[in-house]
């Protein structure tokens, strides 16, 4: 159930070195237009987005690297006017900033902070969910440790059976039905800390906590 980063080790694995690099072949300057294509891989699958930056605004562009289509990854527009109604700000189709974006397997629903507020969208229904705010930051402790890091609020999953949150360093997961805790990590400490920032996959069956390594 749980996947690990290490915020301290800045390395991707061999696998992402070749995937990246065959992307920069497959769209080398000669085969197209545009330039600085930092590639954001979808899973295990073949598709990867970019954010395109263009003279009238940022495009979110998806690619099929096997057969090199791309289309937008969403309609700009819907998305726009959704967080605009939801938000109370005019929010313009070319001016989307979608931080911590993520997008499931399927392709066809969105994960992202926006207005410091947690958000889902299906695609397909241009359905947009608020999965609600962000832990306000507190007041640092000292050098070696942030409060908001390790003790922002718990995470409940999509199908809200668990809950996922920190306690003594490591990460447990909470039974919404029993209230039974399991504890995930073991190697949690002081300096070496599991973020409260964790992320649930779409379908509930895999926890994604950054570990701080110092």
């Amino acid at each position: 159930m749980l996947f690990c980063t290490n915020i301290a080790i800045a390395q991707g694995t061999i696998e992402d070195y070749r995937r990246a690099y065959s992307a920069g072949e497959k769209f080398s300057a000669n085969k197209v237009s545009y330039s600085n294509v930092n590639p954001e891989w979808i899973g295990k699958t073949h598709y990867f987005w970019y954010v395109r930056n263009t003279p009238d605004g940022r495009i979110y562009v998806l690619v099929d690297a096997d057969t090199q289509n791309r289309k937008d990854l969403f309609d700009h527009k819907l998305v726009a006017a959704a967080l605009s109604e939801a938000s109370g700000r005019k929010i313009e189709a070319t001016s989307l900033y979608l931080d911590r974006l993520s997008v499931n397997n399927g392709l066809d629903t969105l994960h992202f902070v926006f207005n410091n507020h947690r958000w889902m969208y299906v695609i397909d229904k241009n359905q947009l969910t608020d999965e609600g705010a962000l832990p306000t930051p507190r007041k640092q402790r000292h050098w070696m440790e942030t409060d908001d890091e390790k003790t922002a609020a718990p995470v409940t999953s999509p199908d809200k059976k668990y809950t996922a949150f920190i306690k003594n360093h490591n990460i447990y997961v909470k039974e919404t039905a029993t209230g039974k805790e399991k504890q995930l990590s073991l190697d949690g400490t002081l300096g070496n800390y599991y973020s409260a920032y964790i992320r649930w996959s779409p379908d509930s069956k895999k926890s994604l906590p950054a570990r701080f390594v110092r």
